[in-house]
C-alpha cells in the first residue's frame, strides 16, 4: 500500500510569500554556498549521490545561465531557501527542484515549478521531464500538482510534461531506451 503524507492544517506550516527570481552567472557563489549547506542526505537525494564540495564548486562553475533556466526562492537577508533548474537539451528540459527541509509544503517547490515551465515554455521546448526517487512523496505530488505524467522508470520515476502545442504534440509518443526517456514522432512527417 501506498504511504500517504499526511496533511497539515495551514497554521502549523503557512504559505510563504513567494519571493522567486530568476539567477545569473553573477549567482554562482550564493547557489554555490546554498549546495554547500545541503545536508549529505539532501546532497544525494538532489544530485544522486553526496557530492564534495569540490565537485560541487565544479557542478555549478560549468552551469550554462545563458541557455538555461535557473531560479532561487528567497528566504530572509534574501538567502537561498530553493532552488530550481531547467537544463535545456535538444529542445527539451530537464527540471530539478530543491527546497529546504525547513521550508518545504509551503508552495515554494510549485512556485519553483511554476517558474521553470514557464521558461520551458518561453524557450519552446517541447518537453519537460524531471527524474527523482520512487520513495519521494514530495516530488512525486510536485509533479502530479504540475500536470505531469509519471512513469516508473526501474527505481526511479520520471515525470513528463508536453508544452508542444498542434498536431505534433498529438503525434509524440515517449519511447524509453536503458532508462532514459526520448520523445518520438508516432509518424514520419510529409515532406
Amino acid at each position: 500500500m501506498k504511504k500517504r503524507l499526511p496533511r497539515l492544517a495551514d497554521d502549523v506550516l503557512p504559505k510563504l510569500p513567494l519571493q522567486i527570481r530568476p539567477l545569473s552567472r553573477a549567482d554562482s557563489p550564493a547557489l554555490l554556498d546554498y549546495y554547500r549547506h545541503l545536508p549529505l542526505r539532501d546532497r544525494s537525494a538532489h544530485f544522486g549521490h553526496p557530492l564534495s564540495d569540490a565537485l560541487l564548486a565544479r557542478y555549478v562553475d560549468q552551469l550554462d545561465f545563458q541557455s538555461d533556466g535557473h531560479f532561487a526562492a528567497l528566504g530572509a537577508a534574501s538567502l537561498f531557501i530553493g532552488v530550481g533548474h531547467c537544463m535545456v537539451v535538444d529542445g527539451q528540459g530537464l527540471l530539478s527542484i530543491h527546497v529546504v527541509r525547513g521550508y518545504r509544503r509551503r508552495g515554494l517547490g510549485s512556485g519553483l515549478r511554476r517558474q521553470l515551465i514557464g521558461f520551458g515554455r518561453s524557450r519552446q521546448l517541447d518537453w519537460v521531464r524531471a527524474y527523482f526517487s520512487r520513495h519521494d512523496d514530495i516530488a512525486t505530488m510536485l509533479a502530479r500538482g504540475g500536470g505531469m505524467e509519471i512513469q516508473i522508470d526501474y527505481d526511479r520515476f520520471y515525470a513528463e510534461l508536453s508544452l508542444a502545442r498542434g498536431p505534433a504534440a498529438r503525434g509524440a509518443r515517449l519511447q524509453s531506451t536503458h532508462g532514459s526517456a526520448v520523445a518520438r514522432p508516432t509518424s514520419a512527417a510529409p515532406a
